[in-house]
């Protein structure tokens, strides 16, 4: 049986070539069994190694997610106690007149609001980063 050959044309001369094509060694020629090949066991060795770099980036970000929770929960914790706070004084104040109540009461009520926008800001700034972080690790499609 001929072995292929295939039709190249020189680039510097422009010559019309004919290159035989060699055929890679058999299995049986190179000493292994079709299930050793060399090429099976790189490719699974590099999806593995692919796998172990993808684990790794997911751990980096469920770090990072778990840092962003444990500080949204600290000001979560720190508003609770300002509420609680806030109730002690109200009825603290409670004999005091209706103008003064309306003052406190519009007080607390410009506190809850500053404290839901830090919450809310602390929020979006956790999802930039993680985004980013997401980006940096190649975890976007």
């Amino acid at each position: 049986m001929a072995s292929p050959v295939t039709h190249v044309v020189d680039a510097e001369t422009g010559e019309h070539l004919v290159v035989p094509l060699k055929r890679p060694p058999t299995a049986t020629q190179r000493g292994t069994t079709p299930g050793e090949r060399e090429g099976d066991s790189e490719l699974a060795s590099s999806e593995q190694i692919a796998a172990e770099r993808k684990a790794q980036r997911q751990q980096v970000l469920l770090a990072l997610q778990r840092r962003q929770h444990e500080t949204l929960q600290a000001v979560v914790e720190e508003e609770v106690a300002a509420e609680k706070q806030r109730e002690v004084q109200w009825r603290s104040e409670a004999h005091l007149g209706p103008a003064a109540q309306r003052l406190l009461r519009s007080r607390f009520t410009r506190e809850r609001a500053a404290a839901r926008e830090r919450l809310e800001r602390l929020r979006h700034e956790h999802e930039l980063i993680l985004v980013a972080k997401m980006a940096e690790l190649n975890l976007l499609r």
